[in-house]
Parts: C-alpha cells; sequence; structure tokens
C-alpha cells in the first residue's frame, strides 16, 4: 500500500511543469470503478488539452489493495461543462471472493471506457465522474473459474460481466 503511494505520488510530481504552475484541468476524485483501484482515490493529471494520465488506488473490499494506471482522451472543449471522453486503464479489474474465511484472488487487465467528465461549481472546481468499462482482458479470470468450477469443491461460478459502471467526485486543480 505504502509502496503505490508513493508511486502515485511521484507520478503526478514528476508530470507537473518545470515553473511549478499545475496543469488546467487536473483534478483529485474518490468514487467507485476500475480507475479508483474499486473504491479509492484517483489522480488525473492534464498532459494538455485533450490528453491525460491517471492513477488510483483503493480497496478492492475482498482482495485486498486495487490500483489502476491509464490515459483518457478528452472529446470537448477544456472549458466546457461536460466533457464526453475515452479511456484504457490498465490495473485490478476482477476478483473472486468464494468464502467469508480465505481472502479474494485479485486479477489484473485492460479496461476500455467512455463516459463523461462534469465540472461545476465556483471556478469549475467541482465535478462528477461517470463511465461505462468494458473489461477488455481479465488476467487469467476465466481460467480460475473453470479451474474452480472443475474442481468439484464449490457448486457452479459463474464469470462476471464485462461491463462495469465508475462513479466518482473530482476536486479540479
Amino acid at each position: 500500500m505504502k509502496k503505490n503511494i508513493l508511486v502515485l505520488t511521484l507520478l503526478v510530481i514528476v508530470l507537473h511543469p518545470s515553473n511549478g504552475q499545475p496543469f488546467k484541468n487536473s483534478s483529485i476524485g474518490v468514487g467507485i470503478g476500475v480507475p479508483y483501484g474499486a473504491l479509492g482515490l484517483n489522480t488525473e493529471v492534464a498532459l494538455q488539452k485533450h490528453l491525460s494520465v491517471s492513477a488510483g488506488i483503493g480497496t478492492t473490499i475482498f482482495a485486498g489493495t486495487g490500483y489502476a494506471v491509464g490515459a483518457r482522451a478528452y472529446l470537448g472543449k477544456p472549458d466546457a461543462t461536460w466533457r464526453p471522453r475515452l479511456s484504457a486503464h490498465y490495473g485490478i479489474n476482477s476478483i473472486i471472493k468464494l468464502d467469508k474465511q480465505s481472502d479474494g484472488q485479485k486479477f489484473s487487465g485492460l479496461s476500455l471506457g467512455a463516459g463523461l467528465l462534469g465540472m461545476f461549481g465556483g471556478k469549475i472546481r467541482n465535478g462528477i465522474d461517470v463511465e461505462i468499462i468494458y473489461l477488455a482482458t481479465t488476467g487469467g479470470l476465466e481460467d480460475e473459474i473453470e479451474r474452480l468450477n472443475n474442481s468439484g469443491t464449490f457448486s457452479h461460478i459463474d464469470t462476471p460481466g464485462k461491463i462495469k459502471l465508475l462513479l466518482g467526485y473530482r476536486i479540479g486543480f
């Protein structure tokens, strides 16, 4: 956990411009979904007005720490209240939790998204983050579910859906 926070902090510091001024349209947020490490924090730093990098860390609740790193491409004007976007993140995007006694198992993969960032309030500093996420890869999740189903130890385990939702609250800086 400490290592992940250090990496996230270093990412933000490295991506700041040399004159010490923060990028316009950068933000930090709290929410649920893959870019938030399941349930946690996400920071987004604008590289230019239509492209940003993103890193998140949080809890999967059932399987320990979750993380995600990625990029977002914005389709609208930087000063628009609602900005449509596309995203790609790599990180923990699936878990299996079999019983109350054992820890869950995490799986990393590529997640692709389409959604909106809506910024409002004084100086457009507060916002909501909504996105539909498609789990393009899940790092062996299907193989593990097949293995568990064939083991005879558990009743049938269904493969979870590939479509997920992201919902968050953001503060711009």
